[in-house]
């Protein structure tokens, strides 16, 4: 975790710097009061020195000398507020910023952003509603700039709002220069609202919106997935093993996914031989998927076939020794006596101490357990992949 919050710090202190430093270039008349022999007021030095320092109190203190003697720095309070920010100090960040925004007289420039540090100060709160309403005022502002809409997206994202994420996200796409790129996200929207309809059994919108995902992206995973869930549920069994099926054939790589849905699927109706030709091709698709070979040995030990399961589970730990689904298998097969009891007694205490990790974003390189399709970190739509050997 200290590894992650060390650049983002960093992060922070170049934006600040990036602030002040345009502030001084920019601004419609210089800071009123003492100058050094650079033309800066003293206290706009040290505050520099001190962000880049990293050290936020002294910065604060320095350009605190700065608004005493110039009241009209609107640029340097607003600077000052997201310092007290970033220390912990929310209700002294939110009086400065409501207190620009109440002054008459700000230029547009100005008032975006004093909403902006504003919107900032509530998430930074907990208050995602109010920040959205800062963010959806600078929209009003700049209609035309997509920014805005991404930080009203982001916002709803992360309350959970999914049908408000979507909505913003249909403003967003007509004014994106990348439209390809957005209107991927629309397709990862339209399938998290059809899953919660599909859970709420609201079958016929929850279609809808799948079928609405895959228009925009047929290769929109997740929603290739869900209508399997969503055929499944309305009873229909076999167009639930086809588009798994076809999801498997398609994109190999994110074929273990459904697994486990077509085994209990075809164990049902009693074609277990149509889950093995689907294993048996992925298999072959994927000769060094560690979790597709654990779960082969486990069906050529269920055929009795023990040493084709051994010799598979041996092949597995040798490409992936840390990952736990192939411990899962191997412990369940020493239960019954395909595995040596005492390699599986090792593996599992290897697999107490080692989490699974095997999701990792292409941007930020977060990794976790869970197959998500929004990084939980950077919170980038269609970054996180399955990382080979796992």
């Amino acid at each position: 975790m200290t590894e992650l919050l060390i650049p983002a710090a960093f992060v922070v202190s170049l934006l600040i710097l990036f602030g002040l430093y345009r502030w001084m270039r920019k601004a419609e008349k210089p800071v009123r009061g003492r100058m050094d022999h650079r033309g800066l007021h003293p206290g706009l030095s040290a505050g520099l020195s001190a962000v880049l320092a990293g050290e936020r109190e002294q910065a604060i203190q320095a350009l605190r000398e700065v608004v005493e003697e110039d009241t009209d720095a609107v640029e340097v309070y607003l600077l000052l507020g997201d310092l007290h920010r970033e220390l912990g100090q929310g209700e002294r960040a939110l009086r400065i910023h409501r207190s620009v925004l109440g002054r008459s007289g700000l230029t547009r420039a100005q008032r975006i952003a004093a909403l902006t540090s504003l919107g900032r100060d509530f998430e930074a709160a907990g208050f995602l509603d109010k920040a959205q309403e800062s963010f959806e005022k600078i929209s009003e502002l700049r209609p035309k700039e997509p920014g805005p809409w991404r930080q009203i997206r982001r916002l709803a994202e992360r309350s959970g709002d999914w049908e408000r994420a979507l909505a913003v996200q249909e403003k967003l796409v007509p004014l994106a220069s990348d439209r390809e790129r957005e209107e991927r996200v629309l397709a990862f929207l339209h399938d998290r609202v059809g899953e919660e309809l599909m859970l709420r059994d609201e079958h016929k919108p929850a279609r809808k919106h799948l079928d609405k995902a895959l228009k925009l992206d047929p290769d929109c995973i997740p929603a290739r997935i869900h209508l399997g869930d969503l055929f499944l549920r309305q009873g229909h069994k076999v167009e639930a093993g086809r588009t798994w099926q076809q999801l498997v054939r398609d994109h190999p790589e994110h074929g273990v996914l459904v697994l486990e849905r077509l085994e209990t699927l075809h164990a049902a109706s009693g074609e277990q031989r149509g889950y093995d030709d689907v294993l048996e091709e992925l298999a072959s698709q994927r000769p060094r998927d560690v979790r597709v070979k654990a779960t082969l040995a486990r069906r050529r030990a269920g055929a009795g076939r023990d040493d084709e399961a051994r010799q598979l589970v041996l092949e597995a730990f040798g490409g992936a020794p840390r990952a736990t689904a192939v411990h899962r298998v191997a412990w369940d097969l020493a239960s019954s006596g395909v595995v040596d009891r005492e390699q599986a007694r090792r593996c599992r205490e290897i697999l107490a101490a080692t989490p699974e990790l095997p999701h990792s974003c292409l941007r930020c390189r977060y990794r976790t357990d869970e197959a998500t399709w929004r990084c939980p970190h950077c919170h980038r739509w269609g970054t996180m992949v399955l990382e080979e050997g796992w």
